[in-house]
């Protein structure tokens, strides 16, 4: 089979309204081969090219892709995540960062020239911008930290108070009272505020669930520390302030476990596989020191 058939195959079995791009097609032959295929196709009227690199099938009463599927299918080809901007996560809770005029003796470089965007998100990626049949789309970088953030639903107005900055006039308690969250969206939207500046985790710290709410070790995936199977048959114990509740012993450090007076609070197994992995990291490196101290 030729690579224009199997490129043509490939096409066929698209749902309608597909698009797809050129770095799909790749396995089936060379770059100038496939990009060969591509060009042959939109000349004979069975694909359409919505932007470089992308396309779709030309199908009875097709209805055009939006500007957004071309834009997610550009950034999938690229490996890149897209949100929607942060003015627009900003612009969904009323929020709008305030303009700030330049210093008039700032030395700055001068920037290259681009044209107006029809359509702008943000990216976890470099910033880039291409022409589409709806007009300029820009995909426009974003911190890890506020990526991922705004991969949960409950950490969108983070996003966007983020944006808004500190000089933006914000009512935190009306933002939380139009949420109105339920008790486990409450802890999860507190878990998720600690990963943003503490100018906008102030607000949203509460003393009250200091004891239910948990910072997570690591922000994406957002799932649960887990638990080691050594400690599985533990009891809770207990965590006094100022007491000694572990030592260390000559074996692997987490053996002997000293246990609280007090039973009345149970450690969660996040803390409790957190303060395994600590002593692990700790008996290791006494070792490592006791070794090249002795030789």
């Amino acid at each position: 089979m030729s690579v224009y058939s199997r490129c043509r195959k490939y096409v066929n079995e698209l749902p309608a309204g597909q698009c797809f791009a050129t770095r799909e097609l790749l396995t089936y032959g060379h770059r100038d081969a496939v990009d060969k295929c591509t060009q042959a196709m939109v000349g004979s009227g069975f694909v359409l090219r919505m932007a470089r690199g992308v396309f779709v099938r030309n199908d009875l009463g097709l209805k055009l892709p939006t500007i957004e599927e071309i834009a997610e299918t550009k950034a999938r080809a690229f490996s890149k995540h897209m949100l929607p901007s942060k003015v627009a996560q900003a612009g969904v809770f009323g929020l709008e960062k305030p303009f700030k005029p330049r210093k008039k003796n700032s030395k700055t470089l001068p920037k290259k020239v681009f044209p107006p965007a029809t359509a702008t998100f943000s990216v976890l990626g470099t910033t880039s911008m291409f022409l589409t049949v709806h007009g300029y789309v820009k995909l426009e970088h974003i911190s890890a930290r506020k990526f991922f953030v705004a991969q949960h639903d409950l950490g969108k107005m983070l996003t966007g108070i983020w944006h808004a900055s500190k000089d933006a006039n914000i009512n935190f308690e009306m933002l939380l009272w139009k949420a109105n969250f339920a008790v486990t969206e409450n802890r999860k939207f507190r878990q998720l505020a600690a990963w943003v500046p503490e100018w906008v985790h102030e607000h949203f710290r509460s003393p009250h669930e200091s004891l239910l709410v948990h910072v997570p070790w690591r922000l994406y995936p957002f799932v649960e520390v887990p638990f080691p199977e050594v400690l599985s048959k533990m009891k809770p114990f207990g965590v006094q302030e100022g007491k000694e509740i572990y030592r260390f012993d000559t074996g692997c450090g987490a053996s002997e476990l000293l246990l609280g007076s007090s039973q009345d609070e149970a450690v969660s197994p996040r803390l409790r596989g957190l303060l395994v992995a600590c002593l692990w990291g700790e008996h290791k490196f006494n070792m490592v020191r006791d070794h090249f101290s002795s030789s």
